[in-house]
């Protein structure tokens, strides 16, 4: 009969080995509860203190370091309190604890990780940091870092990512347009991109020409990605003006060089997420300062209605009816194109208020991108009303602008229209009737009764007697006489409140400004976690669309620093002036900041609201 299998078939050999199974579960068992033991001990072991690391002494102001603060011999300790760090820029913290058992002894640790920026160059001292724990203060030591410019040549041959900007025109004239270019070129892949342009609101206007641009470029046999965002520039004042450098913080993934390219999957499980083969090294990447030498507009041949125009402009002009009667109506449409600043130009026409009544309309503006240029395009639309029948020459319509190409004043003029007036209606003929024949000699003059006196003959004394009308009478007769100028005045005022809704666009933006933002806000507050980078453009263009028809300005044209002296001129309160620049300033620089948190949108929100209602009062 062959063997059994050892265990099953054999009841000796079964026996044999069941003690040392026994032993082996005394064994696990008693060490299991040795490590709960220690674990369920007090959350204090060991000497207690805090110390301070930085993974880099030496960096430049493209690098960041890790500042380290370890608590020690206590595991349920509050966080360290940080020292200023004026000279540092904080960018987000994490935490990890430690434990370990030797010898029976157990040691606790919490870290807690800091990414901090530097903002300047030189030696830069890291003060202690403080731990408050029982009402004894632990102290870490200072730390020294030393921070230096980083190397240029490096940068443009060697370095994962650089950036670029330059300037289409280094000395413009003032309000002639300049295309500000952004570069950023990198040969890995990177994430969490947060860029920060900046620019005085005193010395430029400034409008967007879209997203960033990516395409690829080899620089030197090195395969780079270009990242280029163009920003329009119109200086406001002459002399020398600079352009702060852009400032960008990003994430560089660094892949391990060991990571198999002939996995189908390698590219998935790089990713930070999965595991330890790509790590992420954050930069933070500034671009040299720009010197802007502005050339104010001459003085000489400078037109008297001049309104400080720069660029080249063209001017046309179009009617809808070239025919119509005497009171109908009738649409000049006058358009202004080129790369000017068109968006805060204004257009009146000639005098007519002998032959039309005009009444201008809210004109429309739109922006083009055409190559590298910005052109911009606006619609002045006026309706006429003639006053007089005959033929009409509408005269040419003049604009005045500096042309910085032949560096001349020039101005544009639309052709003359002709229009066709006619009378109102057909003519009345008046009837007369002749005389009748006289009378045939000899015949006498038939009288005739042509009608009775309205009033009577009043022939008796007691007709002259006072008569008492009785007191409801002087009611009815007060009625009568009050109620019709009642009627007429408040007919009045209500035919001139609705022309005016009808013709003073500034007046109709005023009544529906603060109507049709507040609804726009409350809208806004459904989608606040949908995309965060368009809820703050959203609010930025609602805010600065009521603010323009509210003072009857181009609201989404207008600079945070406009809006402030606009509404102190308007007398406004001044803390709400300046809370309302504080606002669209926080807006701008949360459109290029990283997605937070959805609960600081709503806030946001809250915040546009309030500061709504604020304004509104005042108005």
């Amino acid at each position: 009969m062959p063997p059994s299998p050892a265990g099953i078939g054999d009841p000796d050999l079964s026996m044999k080995t069941r003690p040392v199974t026994t032993f082996a579960g005394f064994l696990i068992t008693g060490l299991a509860l040795l490590i709960v033991s220690g674990l369920a001990s007090p959350a204090i072991a060991g000497e207690i203190g805090l110390t301070a690391r930085v993974d880099n002494n030496n960096v430049t102001l493209e690098d960041s370091i890790q500042l380290s603060l370890t608590v020690n011999g206590v595991m349920n300790a509050p966080e360290p309190q940080l020292p200023p760090l004026p000279d540092f820029k904080v960018r987000s913290s994490t935490q990890s604890s430690s434990t370990q058992i030797i010898n029976g002894k157990r040691s606790v640790a919490v870290t807690y990780n800091y990414q901090l920026a530097p903002l300047k160059t030189g030696s830069l001292i890291i003060k202690p940091a403080i731990l408050m724990l029982a009402g004894v203060a632990y102290r870490s030591d200072p730390i020294t870092v030393s921070v230096s410019k980083p190397d240029p040549n490096l940068q443009a041959t060697r370095s994962p990512a650089y950036v670029e900007t330059s300037i289409s025109n280094a000395n413009p004239y003032v309000n002639e347009q300049v295309i500000y270019t952004f570069k950023l070129f990198r040969r890995v892949e990177a994430k969490n991109f947060n860029l920060k342009m900046s620019y005085e609101d005193n010395d430029f206007r400034k409008e967007d020409m879209g997203d960033a641009k990516t395409y690829p470029r080899t620089i030197n046999g090195v395969q780079y990605k270009v990242h280029e965002l163009s920003t329009a520039l119109y200086p406001i004042h002459s002399g020398t003006v600079e352009i702060p450098p852009a400032i960008l913080d990003l994430d560089l993934i660094n892949l391990a060089r060991n990571s198999s390219r002939r996995n189908r999957f390698s590219g998935f499980f790089n990713d930070p997420f999965f595991g330890s083969r790509a790590t992420l090294v954050h930069k933070t990447i500034r671009s040299k300062p720009i010197q802007v030498q502005v050339r104010p507009l001459p003085k000489t041949g400078k037109p008297y209605n001049f309104s400080n125009i720069a660029g080249s402009l063209t001017l046309s002009a179009d009617i809808g009816k070239k025919e119509l009667k005497v009171g109908d109506t009738t649409t000049l449409t006058v358009t202004v194109k080129g790369p000017g600043s068109v968006k805060n130009l204004s257009l009146s026409l000639p005098e007519m208020k002998d032959r039309f009544k005009i009444y201008p309309d809210q004109p429309e503006s739109k922006l083009t991108i055409q190559g590298n240029n910005l052109k911009g395009e606006k619609i002045f639309k006026f309706a006429l009303v003639p006053l007089k029948d005959g033929n009409n020459i509408l005269p040419s319509i003049p604009l005045p602008y500096f042309d910085p190409g032949t560096k001349k004043y020039i101005t544009a003029q639309t052709k003359p229209v002709a229009l066709t007036v006619h009378p109102a209606g057909d003519s009345e003929n008046l009837n007369f009737t002749g005389s009748s024949p006289s009378q045939v000699p000899g015949t006498k003059n038939s009288v005739q009764m042509m009608g009775e006196d309205i009033l009577p003959i009043h022939t008796q004394l007691s007709d002259f007697e006072k008569s008492q009308a009785p007191e409801a009478r002087y009611f009815v007769f007060a009625g009568a006489t009050l109620v019709p100028p009642f009627i007429f005045f408040l007919f009045t005022a209500y035919t001139r409140y609705h022309r005016r809704l009808k013709y003073d666009t500034a007046f109709v933006r005023n009544r529906k400004a603060f109507k049709v933002a507040h609804h726009k806000l409350k809208s806004l507050s459904g989608s606040a976690e949908s995309n965060p980078k368009e809820l703050v453009k959203s609010l930025s263009e609602i805010f600065r669309e009521y603010i323009g028809n509210k003072l009857n300005l181009q609201g989404k044209a207008i600079t945070s620093l406009e809006v402030e002296r606009k509404l102190i001129d308007c007398d406004y309160p001044q803390e709400q002036a300046v809370s309302t620049r504080a606002l669209l300033e926080k807006y701008e620089s949360l459109q290029y900041a990283p997605p937070g948190d959805s609960r600081q949108n709503n806030g946001l929100i809250d915040e546009s609201l309030s500061l709504l209602n604020q304004l509104e009062k005042q108005a």
